[in-house]
């Protein structure tokens, strides 16, 4: 077959024609393919990003139970500790034998005529119970805290 002239000048086979329209075609179809993936992977990330971290995401659930369930034992420990002060509170009120303890133990008070008797521990366990004390504390606050 014969070159044909372009409308530049430029001779162009006309076998070549077919090929360069299959090429661009295939492009195209390479190119609607790429998109359409990637519209189709972004449409699924954004659904299992809004599914996981969303407002009513996983994660956000997760989080939700645990500080509900960490809001329960705080409760509980509250009623108890209501439960407590509602008995000592009772007992204050209605125990004679009890207010005389308190009165006793907490306040250092004593009978007519009674006489007192102090146990005074030596240096080395007053020392003893001083680091005893200061590591139940340093427990207490965990590793790491001032």
């Amino acid at each position: 077959m014969p070159c044909v002239p372009s409308a530049k000048g430029s001779t162009f086979h006309p076998s070549k024609r077919g090929a360069h329209l299959k090429r661009k075609k295939n492009l195209i179809v390479t190119v609607k393919k790429v998109l359409g993936r990637g519209l189709v992977f972004g449409a699924v990330f954004i659904v299992l990003y809004i599914f996981l971290f969303g407002n009513y995401g996983i994660y956000r659930m997760w989080k939700q139970k645990r500080e509900i369930e960490q809001l329960r034992q705080t409760l509980e420990a509250l009623r108890l500790r209501q439960e407590q002060l509602k008995l000592e509170a009772y007992l204050l009120e209605n125990d004679p034998e009890y207010i005389e303890k308190i009165a006793r133990e907490e306040y250092g008070m004593m009978k007519a005529g009674e006489i007192i008797y102090k146990i005074v521990d030596t240096p080395q366990e007053r020392v003893k119970k001083e680091r005893e004390m200061k590591s139940e504390l340093e427990n207490e606050k965990g590793p790491g805290s001032p």
